[in-house]
């Protein structure tokens, strides 16, 4: 399948001091909630960390809410764009991290293994997904009928000391 639209975005941020602020509460998802879209898609970027000899992302509760939160708000708005909330909601959900980014993603009629793929082809969110600053992950996808099609709203948070 092809990608109607591989608007993809990534904000990748390193050590910051931000005043923690109110984060949105959306309940974490286990890996067995995940839809068969995430699973693969996170199969998809573990394989391509072993690849590269990096380790496994694990999930993080704290970091699936904010992506949950996220995918669902673009969803929503139709809307793809990057958390302008992102480093409050780090600093009140993981006051520990050490390193954070994101990648936030929107593909119509396209499977896991596409969006994947569209990811690798753009330098920023190749570096954020296979970096090695990150050990954890939080990943959310949210299909949504746009104009008859199918969209996927895809956001990934990773992090450090989550």
């Amino acid at each position: 399948m092809a990608i109607r639209q591989a608007a993809v975005v990534a904000a990748t941020m390193s050590v910051l001091s931000v005043v923690p602020v109110a984060a949105a509460g959306a309940q974490p998802a286990s890996r067995a909630h995940f839809s068969s879209f995430d699973q693969r898609l996170l199969y998809d970027i573990n394989h391509q960390r072993s690849l590269d000899d990096l380790a496994s992302l694990t999930l993080s509760a704290p970091l699936q809410s904010l992506a949950v939160s996220w995918a669902n708000q673009e969803a929503a708005e139709q809307r793809l764009y990057d958390n302008p909330h992102l480093r409050a909601a780090i600093n009140q959900n993981c006051p520990s991290w050490k390193a954070v980014g994101e990648v936030a993603g929107r593909a119509g009629n396209a499977d896991a293994d596409a969006l994947f793929k569209t990811y690798m082809n753009n330098p920023a969110e190749h570096q954020t997904l296979l970096s090695r600053s990150y050990t954890q992950v939080g990943l959310w996808s949210v299909a949504v009928n746009e104009d008859g099609s199918v969209v996927q709203y895809n956001a990934i948070d990773l992090a450090r000391g989550c």
